[in-house]
């Protein structure tokens, strides 16, 4: 899982991480951290340079706001979480603009910490699933928050993840029933897609992440689009 912390207090900085880290053991998860002490490169980074699950931004940075840089990445594309570190919640009404997932509010605990995360529960019960499987010869575990797609291809499987495509001779039905997420959703014989992953829906396909493209059968293309939607719908609710 991939996070950025944007604070321009390094003290700060480092007791974040150090929470996040005692959350990495506790969940046994994998963190990457990025660290920034200003929010333009914050900005760049989170639509440039790969998938950022959570950004934690400190409200107050010098004569930055980062409500501002919160504004800006949803503005840019920014689908993750947002939670803001502050030493008040006066600018709640901004946080519900942006879609903020929570406050942290210094100082502050671990018990403290893990309550204002209890809204990002259910992405880390996804980063801690993980599919199963070996392609040429070697044997991988990828969790399923990294799985875009999984397609069908002659009598295996293609897997399409964040960062490459693998082949397996693992069958779909296998993935489907190891997977077993509300996220996912399968399409046909053919594909089962994480529906997180989908960045667009068109006439007659689905776009998904690093431009993958899943074609809709036509006599269930409506009834697809409108699963995919609900779905959609009900996420952005919660």
């Amino acid at each position: 899982m991939r996070i950025a912390i944007c604070d321009d207090n390094k003290q700060d900085r480092d007791k974040l991480k150090e929470n996040l880290y005692r959350l990495e053991q506790e969940k046994n998860i994998e963190l990457s951290i990025m660290e920034y002490d200003n929010p333009d490169e914050l900005c760049y980074d989170c639509t440039a340079r790969g998938e950022v699950q959570i950004v934690f931004l400190d409200v107050y940075m010098g004569d930055a706001l980062g409500t501002e840089a919160a504004r800006k990445l949803r503005e840019m594309g920014y689908k993750g979480s947002i939670v803001f570190c502050t030493t008040s919640t006066d600018h709640a009404l901004d946080g519900f603009r942006v879609q903020a997932d929570g406050y942290l509010v210094k100082p502050y605990n671990y018990s403290e910490f893990r309550e204002a995360l209890c809204r990002l529960e259910s992405l880390f019960i996804k980063e801690t699933k993980q599919i199963n499987f070996t392609s040429e010869r070697i044997e991988y575990k990828i969790p399923v928050s990294e799985v875009y797609l999984i397609e069908v291809d002659n009598k295996g499987t293609k897997v399409f993840t964040r960062d490459q495509i693998y082949f397996t001779w693992k069958k779909l039905k296998a993935f489907v029933e190891e997977i077993d997420a509300e996220c996912f959703y399968q399409i046909g014989r053919q594909y089962f897609v994480n529906m997180d992953a989908i960045e667009s829906i068109r006439e007659e396909s689905l776009i998904i992440k690093n431009g993958y493209i899943v074609f809709l059968p036509k006599r269930e293309m409506m009834k697809i689009k409108q699963d995919i939607n609900d779905y959609i719908w009900n996420s952005m609710r919660q």
